[in-house]
């Protein structure tokens, strides 16, 4: 099988099963997805992407690249390999199935990385269509993988392709600005080995993944399950969303071994099987159940195991990971442990920049992500590329082998973020963008360094002061919060929050306990509080681009509120003379 040779030419190992070996199984019990009901074995997988590679060999020089629209499916899979077997770039992004945000993505992509060939399936043809005609791209070859003939495989000629040449090109989950992580097969190939090691993948292990595939993480889980030769089960990301606890049924079905998902994911599942239950549920053979540092709440994870543990959930198998596309995926992960290490820490310490132990029962509680995983990492100061000292919170830095090549055509950002140099004069390092902490070995995120809040000299998590106010508050719980600083000269905390539309009294009572709150919080003398209605703070793709995006709709007087005290300094700077036609209290005084 050539997929063996893909796998051996990357990693440098030796891979793959017998050719009979099932290499991807969908799930077809009321699944969306591809409407693919049927499983390929290696042999049919490697045959299949023969085909598909012969097709792209006619229609593609080596080394440009192509758009897969598919959803999770065997198609999807197929078309990669493909794409690695004729020696083209896959590029896989959203299908453009109507909803904006999809729409505009897709053809971001499609303009950024100059694609030039789209390949997607029968189901999704005619949307991919209606798409390129109303974008303008009716120029882009456009073919339905399922649906046409491709090539014979035995047609196909393996690529000279050299390690270094770009392989994938990944323009990650959504998030922020539309930038493409440019991937050669040498580092695709460490980022395989290294996470298929870290988590101890052996051909005998059943992956289950529905995370979504224009996702890295959710394509390099497939990536990763299939270079060691074990099965992959595939879960619609949308039948996720409607129903989590199928998660769990297919655990169940197929003995899975190994799968994941974000924090998110492990509350929703936890409350569809604490409400529904887990009778006759399984879970006995999920040995590793993966997931990331971002925006982690350790008692989420907690009541996960408990939930399952009727059902024969192994709270050791929960392991966190640190993740990157631009390292090669995993950097760091847990061992196998029955308890998460956590350490609760002290938030006055933590504003210093400093990890100490908290003396009473509050503090936020941070998990470690685990141990850097054949990596070079650094904890660093950013402004003067100093090494830090354990215990001491900085930018994390990491170098070696698997580094990304940059970002797509953007020299700036490339140059700014890789190669970056220790005041040491040590180079070749990465700058993540991420704050973390090393102890004794184990590394902490505690998260993005745009998302930290920079008040009278203290840096404070965002992240902290919105779940706080969501735990102190009855009234806030279960309604979506952004917190960021305005310059007015110095730095002031603004709270913009939505919340059920209560009495012109109760807000003020309410406005009155939460700056109250957050100038004892922060140690400060002001602060700001914004309440909206429900469903008025924008849903983009993570919290760090909803605050950005939200302090610049406050900064243009594009937002709304029901009620809103301001402190007078950002009032006069951000506010028109009359407001907006609500009360806008500044101290004792009001202004209308």
């Amino acid at each position: 099988m050539y997929f063996n040779h893909v796998v051996e030419r990357l990693s440098g190992r030796p891979a793959g099963r017998s050719g009979e070996a099932a290499a991807i199984t969908c799930d077809t019990d009321g699944g969306e997805g591809s409407g693919d009901s049927s499983s390929l074995s290696y042999a049919e997988l490697d045959l299949a992407a023969r085909a598909v590679a012969v097709w792209l060999s006619e229609h593609c020089a080596p080394g440009e690249r192509v758009l897969l629209l598919s959803p999770l499916g065997v198609e999807l899979v197929k078309n990669v390999l493909g794409c690695l077997y004729a020696g083209v770039v896959p590029v896989v992004a959203p299908v453009p199935d109507g909803r904006d945000p999809h729409l505009s993505r897709a053809t971001g992509i499609a303009f950024d990385a100059e694609a030039r060939v789209v390949l997607t399936e029968a189901s999704c043809l005619s949307a991919v269509h209606d798409w390129l005609s109303q974008d303008g791209m009716g120029e882009l070859t456009c073919v339905a993988t399922d649906a046409v003939p491709l090539g014979d495989p035995a047609d196909w000629v393996e690529p000279r392709r050299d390690p270094g040449e770009l392989a994938l090109l990944s323009y990650g989950s959504g998030e922020g600005e539309l930038v493409g992580t440019a991937i050669s097969a040498a580092a695709l190939g460490h980022g395989l080995r290294r996470t298929a090691d870290a988590l101890g993948l052996t051909e005998e292990d059943r992956v289950l993944s529905w995370l979504p595939p224009d996702q890295y993480s959710g394509l390099m889980a497939v990536l990763t399950a299939l270079s060691v030769g074990a099965t992959t089960v595939l879960l619609s990301p949308d039948r996720f969303r409607r129903d989590p606890l199928r998660w769990l049924e297919l655990v169940h079905r197929h003995r899975i071994t190994v799968s994941g998902g974000g924090p998110g994911a492990y509350g929703r599942c936890a409350d569809a099987a604490a409400e529904r239950g887990v009778t006759g549920l399984d879970l006995s053979s999920w040995r590793v159940a993966y997931t990331s540092t971002a925006m982690l709440d350790p008692a989420t994870l907690t009541r996960f195991a408990r939930v399952l543990a009727p059902a024969g959930f192994d709270q050791s198998a929960l392991r966190v990971s640190y993740c990157l596309p631009e390292a090669g995926f995993l950097v760091s992960t847990t061992d196998p442990s029955p308890l998460l290490r956590t350490a609760r820490v002290s938030a006055v310490a933590l504003e210093k920049r400093t990890f100490a132990a908290s003396t009473s029962a509050e503090g936020p509680v941070l998990v470690s992500s685990g141990r850097v995983a054949r990596l070079d990492l650094r904890v660093v100061d950013p402004e003067s590329g100093r090494p830090l000292p354990d215990r001491r919170v900085g930018e994390v830095w990491v170098r070696g082998d698997g580094l990304a090549s940059g970002y797509w055509r953007r020299g700036g950002g490339t140059d700014l973020r890789f190669g970056a140099t220790l005041d040491t004069g040590e180079g070749g390092f990465f700058r993540t963008g991420d704050i973390g902490v090393l102890d004794a070995g184990e590394l902490f995120v505690l998260g993005r360094a745009d998302s930290m809040l920079t008040v009278a000299g203290r840096t404070i998590r965002a992240h902290d002061v919105e779940r706080e106010l969501a735990e102190r508050f009855p009234a806030l719980a279960g309604h979506p919060a952004s917190v960021f600083t305005v310059a007015v000269p110095r730095h002031e905390v603004v709270v913009v929050q939505e919340l059920d539309r209560v009495d012109r009294d109760e807000l003020r009572l309410l406005a009155g306990a939460v700056r109250s709150w957050l100038r004892r919080r922060t140690r400060v003398r002001f602060g700001s509080v914004v309440f909206l209605q429900p469903g008025q703070l924008p849903a983009v793709g993570g919290e760090r681009d909803r605050r950005e995006l939200v302090r610049a709709l406050f900064a243009a007087r594009a937002v709304h509120p029901v009620y809103e005290e301001l402190d007078g300094d950002v009032r006069r700077l951000y506010r028109e003379p009359t407001g907006h036609g609500v009360e806008v209290v500044t101290g004792d005084r009001v202004a209308v």
